[in-house]
């Protein structure tokens, strides 16, 4: 048996079929015909069978839809709807409530599955969870305020199935070419897409889990043991390699997890382009023999106006609220790229001004070569290669935070680190003889860096390779003049 970790707001297609994906209902309340945002599965007697007493409050989520209808989800795991109709009561059997996916000791759940289950018709699952008001003090305030929450599953298989050959895989390290190579690319020899199914899963937890946001906070914090991590596993209660293993592609039940990844598909060819333009710039930045041509001068007169600023911690805050597919296309959809340091306060949690300095330098110098160390040695964790891809249109609109204030923020993201010519342009005209960032930086290949900083760097690479595949989506807002941009940002030193 091997585990798998996903988020519910993971299946693009779900999310865009219908929007809100978990409801709340307070000690004692009754569920009325308005009260749900979709047709329910359970119909509203069966809803108010399980209103819960006073010392709970009742959560209705929406697990996951079936692959023959909505797909896959990010992490490219799919459910058939066969085994869903089996499978999906296990979390009725099985599953507690928990957060943070610390199911360790049935002690540390904040409550209890009452009733999951799947409708043929709809092809999709629920599960009605009573929480403990006590011992999920912090969610049932954050539904008390009518804001939306993320909910993480956990399930083991003993093994899963390539969608195109078939083959059946124990652990990843097994896995055919078509999924170590092809993941979520069309094979023209097969007519299919290239991804895992799930045929006999057995839901072990449902979480709640903090802002989408986060994940990434939380996958620093497994990587590098933070105090807060250090807390945890004093009280064995820290998330384990069984719950956590797949997402984060490490230590799973069978064998050791594969070393390195590679992107395949769109992504593959961004990252050669990228890679290429990047090589150039290593070669020509700082050459002063270098032989001048307008590609070189717009570098050099343009790399310094790049980015104008960060996001503030004002907007920090607000665009945590989005899924990360919204906020990554709002991005896509304007061809801006968010700095170095707001994403690492973005991905942290932290604000700006709580950033270690050091740390955020060393990520910086660690950015020159980023794209050919990527082509060169593929990446980490097979997670990470899809952590910052842009949600669709329909997904991103139908995301409940993303109003008046998030378009406002775009707007400034867009003015200020839009890397489309007419944009680096206008900025350099505008900021002419102001202050600006330190240039080049060609980084420093003798010196050590901090695997903290190494790994930032990396993800920032994968983000910077998301991106620029996402603004194809856009004809008006993608040329191949960013692709040159986009690599050289790579050599900005922060002042």
């Amino acid at each position: 048996m091997f585990p798998k970790t996903f988020h519910n707001d993971d299946q693009d297609q779900l999310v865009a079929s219908l929007g809100m994906l978990s409801t709340f209902f307070g000690p004692g309340e009754i569920v009325k015909s308005a009260s749900l945002p979709f047709e329910s599965t359970f119909s509203r007697e069966e809803l108010n069978s399980f209103k819960p007493d006073k010392k709970h409050f009742m959560a209705h989520y929406i697990t996951m839809g079936a692959q023959e209808a909505f797909g896959w989800n990010r992490n490219a795991d799919a459910f058939p709807h066969d085994s869903l109709i089996e499978y999906h009561p296990t979390f009725e059997k099985y599953a507690k409530y928990y957060r943070e996916h610390r199911n360790s000791d049935e002690k540390l759940k904040i409550g209890d599955v009452k009733a999951a289950r799947y409708s043929p018709d709809m092809m999709r699952g629920e599960i009605i969870v009573w929480g403990d008001i006590e011992k999920a003090e912090k969610e049932y305030a954050l539904a008390k305020q009518g804001k939306a929450q993320s909910c993480s599953m956990s399930c083991t298989i003993p093994e899963d199935y390539c969608s195109c050959c078939k083959k059946a895989s124990v652990h990843p390290k097994f896995y055919c070419d078509h999924l170590k190579y092809n993941l979520l690319k069309y094979l023209p020899e097969f007519k299919k897409y290239a991804f895992m199914l799930n045929l006999k899963p057995k839901f072990k937890d449902i979480s709640a889990v903090e802002k989408p946001a986060d994940r990434i906070a939380h996958f620093l914090e497994y990587m590098f043991d933070s105090d807060d991590m250090a807390k945890a596993a004093s009280a064995n209660r820290i998330i384990t390699g069984h719950e956590w293993a797949e997402f984060y592609g490490h230590n799973s039940e069978n064998t050791d997890a594969p070393a390195q990844f590679f992107l395949t598909g769109e992504k593959a060819e961004t990252l050669r382009k990228l890679a290429a333009e990047e090589e150039w710039l290593e070669k020509t930045l700082c050459d002063k023999t270098a032989s001048s041509n307008m590609k070189l001068e717009f570098i050099r007169t343009s790399l310094p106006f790049l980015q104008d600023g960060e996001f503030s911690d004002e907007d920090l805050d607000a665009i945590r609220d989005l899924r990360p597919g919204t906020l990554f296309a709002e991005l896509s959809k304007r061809a801006a790229i968010m700095p170095l340091r707001s994403f690492i306060a973005y991905a942290s949690g932290k604000k700006l001004t709580e950033l270690d300095e050091d740390l955020v330098k060393q990520a910086c110098c660690c950015m020159p070569g980023m794209f050919q160390q990527l082509m060169q040695q593929g990446c980490g964790a097979s997670e990470m290669m899809g952590m910052f891809d842009g949600s669709d249109s329909m997904a991103a609109a139908c995301d409940p935070h993303n109003g008046d204030i998030i378009q406002k923020i775009m707007g400034k993201a867009d003015q200020k680190f839009g890397i489309s010519v007419p944009q680096v342009q206008g900025r350099v005209i505008s900021m002419h003889g102001k202050c600006a960032a330190e240039v080049p930086n060609t980084g420093n290949k003798d010196q050590e860096f901090s695997a903290e900083a190494k790994l930032i760097a990396e993800m920032y690479g994968l983000y910077k390779v998301s991106a620029l595949t996402d603004m194809q989506a856009y004809p008006n807002e993608f040329d191949e003049k960013k692709s040159v941009l986009c690599a050289a940002s790579n050599f900005l030193i922060y002042a």
